[in-house]
Formats: C-alpha cells, sequence, structure tokens
C-alpha cells in the first residue's frame, strides 16, 4: 500500500519532524517531501525506493502507517 500525501504530513508531525529532518533521515532532497506531502488524499508518487526510505525513516521514528491512517508504535513491555 501507497501511503498518501495526507498520511505523510501526519506521519511526520507525530514524529515531531519538519520535512528537512524527515528528508536527512530518509537521504533524499527536502522538496521531494513537499512533493510527496502535496498529493494530499491520492497515493504518492514517485520512485518505490524513495517512498519505501521515507516510510522506513519514519518507521524509525515509532510511526506506524496502515491503510486507515498513522499512529505511533505501542511501546514494548
Amino acid at each position: 500500500m501507497l501511503p498518501t500525501g495526507t498520511q505523510l504530513r501526519a506521519a511526520r508531525a507525530l514524529a515531531d519532524l519538519t520535512s528537512v529532518q524527515l528528508a536527512a533521515l530518509a537521504k533524499i532532497d527536502a522538496s521531494t517531501i513537499s512533493r510527496m506531502e502535496s498529493s494530499g488524499p491520492r497515493p504518492v508518487r514517485g520512485q518505490a525506493a524513495t517512498v519505501e526510505a521515507v516510510v522506513r525513516a519514519l518507521e524509525a521514528k515509532g510511526v506506524v502507517i496502515e491503510s486507515d491512517g498513522v499512529r505511533l508504535r505501542k511501546p514494548r513491555r
């Protein structure tokens, strides 16, 4: 499942990251994050490896992207 632009924006907010910080973690240009987020409710477009890098960076910060939204991963006990 490809995340939507709205989900990426929400996930970034949950992770408390700026677009520049997320781009650095994903090792991509910040303009790419802006472009992805601008797709709004539609699935993001871009190279699969780039989208995967962004999702992995968000997951490393504890964010889970699901089909119906985003959430923080539950802490391990």
